[in-house]
């Protein structure tokens, strides 16, 4: 187990990266042949990694085990995080999460011999929302008596039963460039507007009821003597609570700049207009 783990590490498969992640499939369907002799299906997809259906027995109402071989781990990760067994401690970019799981699903498919059909999944989008792999995972899920995660235990071992849900935003801002020495009271900076929104977004989190807001990339500006024309900042949201999913995305969706609107200086003859922020 630990040498077929050690090969899926070895495939280095940052989600974003087709081709590595279509060399980690291949990887996972030999493994799985080995362990069951039983061919993978590849779901092809032009826009990120294949998706891989491993069916083992006939008959309806099957077990879908459901894994992925796409890690957070950008390319060359290797280098400086080797494949390495330490006593009871394995360390290598995607082995906790999850290609072991992935080398724990052949390896007890070989021993245990199932009754009831089973119906494996490798996706290679899991980490960034599955969205590529969403109809097939719901599609096998509803034709299923029972779905196993094999996603890694919590800390302590404890087992895991559910996962929060997950909610990505793009939050852009148009402000107004200019000469940040000459005349910076004609510009509106999207920076100092995207500051006051990235507050305004934290402090939307409720950690007592599960919900967190983490704005993990901002950009903005295009030179430190130039009123900052756009900005841009990711924001990565999770509740527990459809409820809470509910305010957040009203919250946010609804968002309003936090400056007052400003008007521009005319010039001789010219009209004044209002200028939004964002």
């Amino acid at each position: 187990m630990l040498a077929a783990l050690e090969r899926l590490v070895a495939r280095e498969s940052p989600s974003f990266d087709k081709a590595r992640c279509d060399a980690c499939a291949d990887e996972v369907a030999d493994l799985f042949r080995q362990r069951t002799g039983v061919a993978s299906i590849r779901h092809r997809r032009e826009d990120r990694g294949d998706q891989l259906e491993i069916r083992i027995g006939q008959g309806a109402q099957p077990i879908l085990l459901l894994c992925h071989h796409d890690t957070v781990w950008p390319e060359g990760t290797l280098a400086r995080l080797p494949f390495q067994v330490d006593g009871d401690r394995v360390t290598g970019p995607g082995s906790y999460d999850m290609k072991a799981g992935i080398v724990e699903a052949a390896f007890a498919l070989e021993a245990a011999r199932p009754r009831r059909p089973v119906v494996v999944l490798s996706t290679s989008d899991e980490e960034i929302g599955s969205t590529s792999s969403r109809a097939l995972i719901e599609g096998t899920a509803r034709q299923a008596v029972a779905v196993l995660v094999l996603e890694p235990a919590a800390s302590g071992g404890a087992i895991k039963t559910a996962r929060k849900g997950i909610a990505d935003f793009i939050l852009e801002v148009d402000g107004r460039a200019a000469h940040a020495g000459v005349e910076p009271e004609k510009g509106i900076s999207a920076v100092e507007e995207m500051a006051h929104q990235v507050l305004a977004l934290k402090a939307l989190s409720d950690p007592a009821s599960g919900t967190t807001i983490n704005v993990g990339v901002v950009e903005g500006g295009t030179r430190p003597n130039v009123v900052a024309a756009h900005a841009r900042a990711e924001i990565d949201v999770r509740f527990a609570r459809a409820s809470e999913a509910e305010r957040v995305v009203q919250a946010i969706t609804g968002r309003a700049p936090a400056h007052q609107r400003r008007r521009r200086p005319a010039a001789d003859g010219a009209q004044r207009r209002h200028h939004p922020p964002g």
